[in-house]
């Protein structure tokens, strides 16, 4: 049983807009965050604006904050397992402590609604969403939940 408020993840590989609307709705989610730094996808339903009007429509308002996505240059060096850890480990240690304000002003957003971040990579763990959420919990007191 949950005993704090959650901060939700999800990524949306290997899912259709309907299961991930389905997630949102049957975790009450409110408040969707969108941190690629792209919001770009050649999934049918994930790019920005046709998310936003379907995410919309289900009654979750959408964010898109690309300040908090890894920029592409950084991403394509994320080709093992290896690299992707090293990039990751950067974004939490270098770039994170740049986007301070950013993370401020979500730590605001996410404990006045229930919200998700939400980002592409299916594992959490090889996920910047992750590192993110982390940093967020410290700040906000929230048990991280992945959908």
């Amino acid at each position: 049983m949950l005993t704090s408020p959650v901060l939700f993840t999800l990524g949306y590989q290997g899912r259709t807009i309907d299961q991930v609307i389905d997630l949102l709705t049957s975790s009450t989610v409110t408040l969707l965050i969108d941190i690629r730094r792209d919001a770009y996808s050649r999934k049918p339903g994930f790019t920005g604006s046709e998310l936003r009007r379907a995410i919309e429509a289900a009654g979750i308002e959408y964010r898109h904050v690309p300040e908090l996505g890894i920029p592409k240059e950084k991403r394509a060096q994320a080709n093992s397992l290896e690299s992707t850890k090293a990039v990751l480990d950067w974004y939490e240690d270098e770039y994170l402590p740049t986007v301070d304000h950013y993370i401020r002003d979500l730590a605001k957003l996410i404990s006045a609604e229930p919200s998700a971040l939400m980002c592409f990579e299916s594992e959490p763990a090889m996920c910047h969403r992750s590192r993110l959420a982390v940093v967020l919990s410290k700040t906000t007191s929230m048990q991280i939940v992945d959908l």
